[in-house]
């Protein structure tokens, strides 16, 4: 639950000259208004951060922090550029602490992400599901670039988890148990609707987190939770192929 970028693009015209008619239209290049040519503004691909998950606040659910402290530790993200087009980019999501992505767990693409002006991005409203297993429904993450495109700034999430969707080893504290008596026994909220009609979401929202840098290329993409060369739970793993990992 606590989880809670792109080449500058020049787009071109064949005129960029001015004009002396007063009833001419005031635009950039290609006749694009100039206000909306910030809107390709963005980090290159393979830009990395860092978002720790202790960097924001929780506005909803009130006192959520009660409910997340059943969690054995806090799992923060990494994002990565990982693709860009004309006004839009996608991010890579991994889970791992601020020294290296944890190879074990699968990593997720978030796609599209909408370019905004002034360095804004937005995705969704949409269904999603964590790198975790986490399931979302109606999720929207909305941030903003610093200025010199080196970082990640006020980012936030809102949505409806699947409370179900929790896998135990992240909160223990809901194994067999009915996680929408927990939530409102310790947070005095009532579960709504998930898309799916079933009354076991919890709506959510966050804001003020920051993505710090990290180098270009520090998260990789694993399609197969445990089977990477990295996690050594991949040789228990029936379904990994670990015939080509190094040895």
């Amino acid at each position: 639950m606590k989880y809670l970028v792109m080449v500058m693009v020049m787009l071109t015209g064949c005129d960029s000259g001015s004009s002396d008619d007063p009833g001419a239209s005031d635009t950039g290049p290609g006749g694009m208004d100039p206000d909306m040519m910030a809107v390709e503004e963005a980090p290159p691909v393979g830009a990395a951060f860092f978002v720790d998950s202790e960097s924001g606040e929780w506005l909803q659910p009130l006192g959520a922090e009660r409910f997340l402290a059943l969690a054995p530790a806090g799992l923060s993200l990494w994002l990565t550029v990982d693709a860009v087009a004309a006004g839009s980019l996608d991010f890579m999501l991994a889970v791992g602490g601020a020294e290296a992505q944890d190879r074990c767990i699968r990593t997720i693409l978030m796609e599209p992400v909408e370019l905004l002006p002034e360095r804004g991005f937005r995705y969704g409203p949409a269904a999603f599901a964590l790198p975790n297993g986490i399931r979302a429904d109606g999720l929207v993450v909305e941030g903003r670039f610093t200025e010199d495109l080196s970082g990640v700034a006020e980012l936030g999430a809102r949505g409806r988890i699947d409370l179900s969707s929790i896998p135990p080893d992240i909160l223990p504290a809901l194994d067999g148990v009915e996680p929408c008596n927990v939530a409102s026994s310790l947070l005095g909220v009532d579960c709504v609707d998930c898309d799916d009609g079933r009354p076991i979401c919890l709506e959510v929202e966050l804001q003020g987190f920051v993505g710090t840098p990290k180098p270009a290329g520090g998260v990789v993409g694993v399609d197969l939770a445990d089977c990477h060369p990295d996690c050594a739970a991949s040789e228990e793993n029936v379904e990994c192929d670990t015939s080509g990992f190094p040895r």
